[in-house]
């Protein structure tokens, strides 16, 4: 493939950017796009002016908008979209070459998932891309993958696809895959802090114990509890070291405006506390039967930017994230703690 060189101007601003033997036997008239060509020639020259990515399939339609120097997900009240994933889009559909034509007969176009979304069992998904003026720069419906064989070493997939409005349907060459779900597009990174740089951690749950967990010496592998009962055992190392873990790689699994949803009286509170001064606060927040988080930062001296970057990010936002990091959010004293096991009773003599 002739390469496209791509450059980020903004958030992201483009420059230049199996089947049947029936389905592959058929006979097939000419075609103005001839084998070995751009799908859409010249497209690279336009997709500087894209505005607008439009993702259909048969259950659902969602966009993808730029407003400004950013990309954003308007079903996610303009949550900020990943960068790489509306840059590789745009590019594969910019360098998908033809390899092979194949069926023009609509009857035929379920064998490829190549029919229109709207059509009843479709299975193909229609991406459009739109300038400022609502003017299509490109339609194209995806169908199925043709994988390459096992040991075809240096032959690239494939993949069927038709244009909008065309007939005619290919067998094409080149890196294109659109996710489906307009989550999957949004910028799911809430914070990343790895459990070896937190110094301590402050819980503090609704209608329990308040307590905390934390190193007693900088270099210390496992955190102790604090105040720990003395008539009482650590049930499980692991679940307390656990704890200090939670913001390592936190993603969500929505996310909403803050002030946008109806909420009930807050779970608690989990305040996290690095060796270098930085401290985020996790607020745990009711609605039905589901927690969302609320999440700040702040810092001094080296924290500072941390914290800024932290607060930038999700200043506004409130996210649902996974059940397995919310119940270490939700961990109360009690699940810690185990009674000490009893000693053995001495056996008599003789």
């Amino acid at each position: 493939m002739r390469p496209i060189t791509v450059a980020v101007l903004g958030v992201v601003t483009v420059v230049a950017v199996g089947a049947t033997a029936a389905v592959v036997a058929e006979r097939q008239p000419a075609t103005t796009l001839a084998k070995g060509q751009r799908l859409f020639s010249g497209l690279e020259t336009t997709l500087a002016g894209a505005q607008v990515i439009e993702i259909a399939k048969a259950d659902a339609k969602f966009t993808i908008v730029r407003r400004g120097d950013a990309w954003v997900v308007p079903d996610k009240s303009d949550y900020p979209a990943r960068v790489d994933m509306v840059r590789k889009t745009l590019v594969g559909l910019a360098e998908l070459e033809t390899v092979d034509t194949k069926t023009r007969n609509p009857e035929l176009y379920s064998r490829l998932n190549l029919q229109d979304p709207s059509a009843e069992g479709s299975k193909a998904v229609q991406i459009t891309v739109k300038d400022g003026q609502d003017a299509v720069l490109a339609g194209l419906l995806i169908g199925k993958k043709r994988t390459a064989p096992v040991g075809a070493s240096g032959t690239p997939d494939m993949i069927y696809v038709r244009k909008a409005g065309d007939a005619q349907t290919w067998l094409a060459q080149g890196q294109i895959e659109v996710r489906d779900s307009a989550l999957d597009w949004a910028l799911r990174d809430i914070v990343d802090l790895a459990g070896d740089k937190v110094e301590a951690v402050e819980l503090a749950q609704s209608g329990a114990k308040n307590f905390s967990v934390f190193r007693e010496k900088t270099d210390d592998k496992d955190f102790k509890l604090r105040d720990m009962p003395a008539n009482k055992t650590v049930k499980s190392q692991w679940d307390v070291n656990a704890i200090a873990s939670v913001l390592e790689a936190l993603t969500f699994d929505d996310v909403a405006k803050d002030g946008s949803l109806a909420l009930g009286v807050p779970k608690g509170s989990d305040r996290f506390r690095t060796k270098d001064g930085l401290t985020v606060t996790v607020t745990l927040l009711a609605k039905d039967s589901e927690t969302w988080i609320k999440v700040e930062a702040a810092g001094e001296g080296d924290a500072a930017a941390q914290a800024k970057e932290i607060s930038q990010r999700t200043q506004g936002w409130l996210y649902r994230i996974p059940d397995y990091k919310r119940d270490k959010l939700l961990a109360k004293i009690d699940d810690l703690l185990q009674d000490p096991p009893k000693p053995e009773a001495s056996k008599p003599k003789g």
